[in-house]
Formats: structure tokens, C-alpha cells, sequence
């Protein structure tokens, strides 16, 4: 129920974000890929800056409901270590992350949301199969 709630609040922020992103919203997102980049080697690090990266998405909608919704909801849902991300995955999610920032840029809100919701999904089932790998029971 967690991540269905996260998938509604990111898609729609994406869509937002290439809405209403500002230069300065387009320059904070590169420079998280950046510093994704630059962690490649460090998957806890990158972890972090995946959610700063999605939460930039939220902040560039400049909808502040849905930004504080965002954070919420990372609280409990946001891992604070992926112990089964790899190197494969990082990259794979950083070339995610790129493609977003680039359709926001210009301005392509339909596909931004489009991308992000399969992104968000991935995460899902990701989620599920690394609570499932632990033994955790969840919402």
C-alpha cells in the first residue's frame, strides 16, 4: 500500500517537474546524477542520493503537498542500505535517472510520468522481493 501510494505521489510529481521545473530545479538534478555517478562504487552512498535524487523530482513540481507526502512516506519505505543492489542495478537506475531528468528538461510531461511509473514499479518489485528474501512481512 506504501509503494501504490509512492507510485501515485512520484508519477504526478514527475509530470509536474516538466512542468514547472526551473533552471535551477534542472541544475540540482544534474548535479545528483553527477554524484550518483561518482558512487558507483559505494552503493550505500548511492542509495542516498537516489532519494534525494527522487525527491528533487518532487521538489522541481513545486507542489509542496506532494513533496511533503514524498518525504513521509520515504521515511518508512526508503531503504537506508540496499543490501541487493549492484553495480549492474546502479547503473541501470542511473541511466533511469537521466532519462527523466532529460525528458523534465524538455518539458515531455506525459512521458516523464510514463518513465516514472515504470521506475517506481521496478522499485515495487524490488521491495517486495527483498522482503520476501528476508522474511519480513509488510503492508
Amino acid at each position: 500500500e506504501i509503494m501504490d501510494a509512492q507510485r501515485a505521489i512520484e508519477t504526478l510529481g514527475a509530470e509536474l517537474a516538466a512542468e514547472n521545473a526551473t533552471a535551477a530545479d534542472i541544475g540540482r538534478l544534474r548535479s545528483l546524477l553527477h554524484d550518483a555517478e561518482g558512487a558507483m562504487d559505494d552503493l550505500d552512498l548511492f542509495t542516498r542520493l537516489s532519494r534525494d535524487f527522487h525527491l528533487a523530482v518532487a521538489e522541481a513540481s513545486h507542489n509542496r503537498v506532494l513533496v511533503v507526502q514524498l518525504i513521509s512516506l520515504e521515511h518508512v519505505s526508503w531503504p537506508r542500505r540496499n543490501v541487493t543492489a549492484t553495480a549492474k542495478l546502479a547503473a541501470h537506475i542511473l541511466e533511469i535517472h537521466t532519462r527523466l531528468t532529460d525528458l523534465i528538461e524538455m518539458r515531455d510531461a506525459a512521458a516523464a510520468r510514463a518513465l516514472m511509473d515504470d521506475h517506481v514499479k521496478m522499485i515495487r518489485a524490488r521491495r517486495v522481493a527483498e522482503r520476501d528474501h528476508e522474511g519480513q512481512s509488510c503492508c
